[in-house]
């Protein structure tokens, strides 16, 4: 959609005869990070992959579904680095992070101490944010410069959901207590965790 000109400019379409597509993102160079359904013979669901689409071109360019059986793309940073997940859902222990930059697509390890990785968010190719599962809990990691680090975890809450970053690495989120339910918002800079509430 071009706000400036008040129109729709292109539809994303789903694979020739598949059934859907989703946006996730979009950068400022105008391309948009996503998946959709590649299909198959005898469901137009499965599987499906994560794509980038430009306003430049008006193509896709279908990233595969990697360790598959599918991908999904979260998120575009400015550098054009694209990050996801592939797996058969995304909380599945095989479940597996990826990032992909200039052509090159790089799948992570589980998080320290997990069972899998799915990338949230990116700001360039050396800042991504990736969660995993922990034990019985979701937890968050900062994927900086080729290294984990844990965002760590407020007292009493049970789960860290960050969910943006910025250029210089500051974090956004909430952490999570289960019984009684409460979410409490954090921002993490320089590594320290503080609570927004």
């Amino acid at each position: 959609y071009d706000i400036t000109a008040g129109q729709y400019i292109a539809e994303l379409m789903p694979y020739p005869g598949a059934s859907w597509c989703v946006a996730n993102a979009i950068n400022s160079n105008n391309e948009v990070s996503g998946f959709r359904s590649i299909g198959s013979k005898g469901d137009t669901v499965n599987p499906f992959t994560a794509f980038v689409w430009s306003v430049d071109t008006e193509q896709f360019t279908d990233l595969g579904v990697l360790n598959g059986p599918n991908s999904s793309a979260t998120d575009i940073a400015e550098d054009g680095t694209v990050v996801g997940w592939t797996s058969g859902n995304i909380v599945s222990v095989a479940t597996r992070a990826f990032i992909r930059q200039n052509g090159r697509t790089l799948v992570l390890p589980p998080v320290p101490e997990g069972v899998n990785s799915y990338a949230v968010a990116a700001a360039s190719s050396e800042k991504i944010l990736v969660r995993g599962r922990v034990g019985a809990y979701t937890r968050s990691f900062a994927y900086f410069d080729d290294t984990y680090m844990d965002l760590g975890i407020l007292p009493g809450f049970d789960v860290v959901l960050a969910h943006g970053l910025n250029a210089q690495g500051t974090v956004v989120g909430t952490v999570r207590r289960l019984s009684p339910t409460i979410d409490v918002p954090f921002i993490w800079h320089k590594g320290v965790l503080h609570d927004l509430s």
